[in-house]
């Protein structure tokens, strides 16, 4: 019986205490002012402006590296790793050539001369003025460039470089004929 009545009792207690709140205080002006307000003609809201269409923009960073690892240790991590990149490494013990001393850039192509059933040889001046006679299969250039082709135009060679990794790469060179 005393459990029933506890709720019932918090209740009205609850109830008493709200009425007692009311002080009977005059709310008329704030009544006028919403009837003034409500007399008031009502504002237009304007139209949601036209946007263009944006393009959508996809993540593709995915497959790069977390900017959240340390750059230094991936790189000496590559740097471990050789590279099999299928290119056999230049022949040391080959006597090298008079114009593989120079660079490329310091090489100039002249012209050239073929004479009847012979292969096309181009003609090629090294720093100080020496012309050379150049053909196929022969090494220009300090990066171990092997002649490929020889045109009246141009010397194209593939020069054989290291890849950074502990392997060589092949990387295409051509020598045109200066103006």
């Amino acid at each position: 019986m005393m459990r029933r009545s506890f709720p019932l009792a918090g209740m009205m207690m609850i109830g008493v205490l709200l009425a007692g709140c009311d002080t009977g205080r005059d709310f008329s002006d704030i009544r006028a002012r919403m009837a003034e307000l409500d007399e008031r003609p009502s504002g237009r809201v304007p139209d949601v402006p036209e946007y263009e269409a944006q393009e959508l923009f996809f993540y593709s960073a995915a497959d790069l590296r977390s900017p959240f690892q340390s750059f230094i240790e991936e790189q000496q991590r590559e740097a471990e790793q050789e590279e099999d990149t299928g290119v056999d490494p230049p022949d040391e013990d080959r006597e090298r050539e008079p114009l593989e001393a120079y660079g490329l850039d310091e090489l100039r192509m002249v012209g050239h001369i073929q004479r009847e059933g012979e292969s096309i040889r181009a003609l090629v001046t090294a720093p100080g003025g020496t012309l050379y006679q150049v053909q196929s299969g022969q090494y220009m250039g300090r990066n171990y460039g092997r002649v490929v082709v020889i045109t009246s135009r141009r010397i194209d060679l593939v020069e054989t470089v290291p890849s950074g990794r502990g392997g060589w790469l092949e990387r295409p060179q051509s020598l045109s004929l200066a103006e």
